[in-house]
């Protein structure tokens, strides 16, 4: 008979099972601190207050949340604030506009478009709806109605579209397309700002992820924002093209004539004989042109103007008052051009 020699108890399932959870706990309560720690440096560092683009009192901001379907941010009535030194102010429908004549004038023109035509960085006189608006009524009193907005998109402008424009009956719709109107989600500043989805998206940790991924996105078109977002291939397009599609839809139902006229970026390069993005454009005004929306590129009355990149703009993505009357004055020649 072997002697008797007490054994070590093995750990019942249940113990091990505690001893794991215990872990996963500890892992997840680890990771929950590490995001509370850099979404508090973030906030101390770069507060969300910053990421709006105007330096303005918030009495007086003129961009609101918005109350228009579709929108996450809007203008605001009566509102009177400042940005980079230029004036800007608000009717009492929320356009950066003077108010509406009484009564209605015989033809009226709804400008849309995103920061290009609310005109960024140049006083209200002297964007393009406001200079097209002065050589029409050379042939006919006009009026020309500036519902641009910074930081809208295509599928932003569809909701101004259907909400704002056409309970006003114009006589005619100009529409002020720019490259990165394609991205089917706000990015802007302002769309940050103002977004209203899910609590976790306000986060600026989350926010940084989601650009680090968008960054990495780009790294495979060359950085390019624009032919990213204009890829034939990519959701980016595909998205837009539905939106477009909805656009034309809206329009024709209404029977509402539409121009669409699409700006140049001004970085990269000087001379617009060498203009970096005319392959994108012309699949633009293809796209615009197959839905029944006609459309023309300003890039040739640029360069037919004499002007180079340099002495056409405020920024990168944005004309100054020059560029202004020079696309005001294609409109107007592409509107006779066209019988519209």
């Amino acid at each position: 008979m072997q002697p008797y020699a007490p054994t070590t108890p093995r750990p019942t399932n249940a113990r091990s099972g505690v001893a794991w959870l215990r872990i996963v706990v500890a892992l997840v309560m680890a990771l929950l601190l590490a995001f509370v720690a850099a979404e508090l440096w973030l906030r101390w560092n770069a507060p969300a207050e910053s990421r709006l683009p105007f330096d303005e009192d918030p009495s007086s901001r003129v961009h609101i949340a918005a109350t228009t379907p579709g929108l996450s941010y809007e203008l605001g009535a009566h509102r009177t604030s400042n940005f980079l030194g230029v004036e800007v102010r608000t009717n009492s429908r929320g356009l950066r506009d003077n108010e509406a004549r009484t009564p209605r004038a015989p033809r009226v023109v709804a400008a849309l478009g995103d920061s290009i035509t609310f005109g960024w960085s140049v006083g209200q006189e002297d964007a393009w709806p406001q200079a097209l608006e002065r050589l029409l009524q050379a042939q006919q009193p006009t009026e020309v109605d500036n519902y641009g907005v910074s930081g809208y998109s295509t599928r932003d402008q569809l909701a101004v579209l259907e909400a704002k424009v056409l309970p006003t009956k114009p006589d005619l719709i100009v529409l002020g397309f720019f490259m990165n109107d394609c991205e089917p989600h706000g990015v802007s500043p302002l769309h940050l700002a103002f977004r209203k989805d899910s609590w976790f998206a306000h986060s600026m940790l989350y926010e940084r992820l989601v650009r680090a991924g968008r960054k990495a996105e780009l790294r495979k078109y060359q950085g390019s924002l624009y032919r990213w977002v204009t890829d034939p291939a990519g959701p980016n397009w595909q998205a837009w093209l539905g939106v477009v599609e909805r656009f034309a839809d809206t329009c024709r139902a209404a029977d509402v004539p539409v121009l669409v006229a699409v700006f140049p970026a001004f970085w990269s390069y000087d001379d617009f004989a060498q203009y970096p993005w005319s392959a994108v454009h012309t699949q633009v005004v293809q796209a615009f042109e197959a839905r029944g929306l006609p459309a023309f590129d300003l890039v040739p009355y640029f360069a037919a103007a004499g002007l180079t990149a340099a002495s056409a703009k405020v920024d990168d993505e944005h004309p100054n008052a020059r560029g202004h009357a020079v696309a005001a004055q294609a409109i107007a020649e592409q509107l006779r051009q066209r019988g519209l």
